[in-house]
Formats: C-alpha cells, structure tokens, sequence
C-alpha cells in the first residue's frame, strides 16, 4: 500500500515537473518571438502575461468538437490522446535520481523473488 502510494507520488510530482517546465517553455516562447518581432507580446493576461499560458488552455479545453465532414472521425478524435499517450510514456524510461523512476523497467528475472542466480564457474 504504501509503495503504491509512493509511486502514485513520484509520478505526480514528475508530471507535475514536466508540464510546468512545458508552460514555462511556452511563457519564454512567446517573449521570444515578441522581442524577435519587435511587439509587445504577452502581456494582457496577469502580471507580465504570466497566466497567457493558463488562458490558452482554458480557452482550448473549452473550445467546441469540430470534425471535417471528411475526415474519419476516430482517428481524428484519437489521434491528439495517442501523440500524448506516447510522449508521456516516453519519460518511463528516465530514471530521475537512484531509486526514482517513473516504472520499474528491469528484466523479469531481477523482479521475481524466486529467481537465483546461477552458480559461477
């Protein structure tokens, strides 16, 4: 129960990590291309633009479904939840620090606790 907790912990925290360095990315983004193309840039939404980032995905959470009459719509619903499913993923094979890691990727056999190691020679 408490590993259990742990983990849930450890990927909360990396999550967590990960999509504020994202926003933050984003914020500098948009500071760099305003001083870039000489504007203002953001700058309406919260002190020096700070919460633009949180606006911008408040207002594309809230937008409406719109599907083009052509398009196959599964795979155009779930193409956006795949692209994310695998790039979150892909910090499962980061280990963070010793012991902290978001899955547990060894082997089969170092997990199992009635595996011996054979002899040596």
């Amino acid at each position: 129960m408490i590993e259990t907790v742990l983990h849930i912990v450890i990927l909360s925290v990396i999550l967590a990590a990960i999509l504020g360095a994202s926003a933050g990315l984003i914020f500098v983004e948009r500071r760099l291309l305003a001083l870039w193309q000489e504007r203002m840039g953001p700058n309406r939404v919260g002190p020096f633009g700070l919460l633009q980032v949180v606006a911008d995905m408040i207002k594309i959470l809230s937008k409406e479904d719109w599907v083009p009459p052509f398009a196959d719509k599964p795979l155009f619903v779930l193409a956006p939840m795949i692209i994310m499913t695998t790039t979150l993923f892909s910090f499962a094979a980061i280990t963070f620090a010793p012991g902290i890691a978001v899955a547990d990727l060894r082997p089969w056999h170092y997990q199992d606790p009635f595996f011996q190691e054979p002899p040596e020679a």
